[in-house]
């Protein structure tokens, strides 16, 4: 199995480049919001919770993402190339996920983190809820407790990942085909 993790703030543009990874190159997309938002719709009690801390613009606690995520990991195919979309969120999943990995003989071979100025990141955001109809893309308070969120929380897992892997800086205020062009040559180079 190869690991490469996209980090970023809301709007960074993680979500489009590991759909690209998936489109292009054959990754496996895990976006725990995304997982979340699945278990909303049906309605589940984890969908419940879920929804509960999504909608103030908090995270779901680290315990049930780490578990739904060793998960993911051990029940797939051993020649599986993994793009992680905003996880981990903050330093415990950091922790937990390279102990996971440790266990199964894995680690995260590439770390992207993505970089826009957070003019850019409200816009994209604000845009974004007009087709996804996301509450906490729609409203400028959350939006702005999601930056202090990730810059208080999820911003320490660029460090913690810049001694374990290889760390990349990515500009993200660019046009997507230029970014993802970057990515893909990254990639080809430490995931092939």
């Amino acid at each position: 199995m190869k690991i490469a993790i996209l980090a970023g703030p809301p709007g960074s543009g993680k979500s489009t480049h590991s759909k690209l990874l998936e489109e292009k190159m054959g990754f496996v997309h895990i976006s725990t919001g995304n997982i979340f938002r699945k278990e909303i719709e049906k309605n589940t009690d984890l969908g419940k919770l879920a929804q509960s801390l999504i909608d103030k613009g908090n995270f779901v606690p680290d315990e049930i993402v780490c578990e739904m995520i060793e998960k993911i990991i051990t029940t797939s195919d051993e020649n599986t190339k993994f793009v992680f979309d905003g996880f981990p969120r903050n330093y415990n999943q950091a922790v937990e996920f390279e102990k996971i990995l440790e266990k199964l003989n894995l680690k995260v071979n590439v770390f992207l983190e993505f970089n826009v100025c957070e003019d850019n990141l409200i816009s994209r955001l604000i845009e974004r809820s007009k087709n996804s109809n996301r509450k906490d893309d729609a409203d400028i308070k959350i939006i702005k407790h999601r930056m202090e969120v990730y810059k208080n929380d999820t911003q320490i897992i660029n460090d913690f990942y810049s001694s374990r892997t290889n760390c990349f800086k990515i500009n993200g205020d660019r046009p997507i085909s230029e970014v993802s062009v970057e990515i893909f040559e990254i990639v080809n180079k430490f995931m092939s």
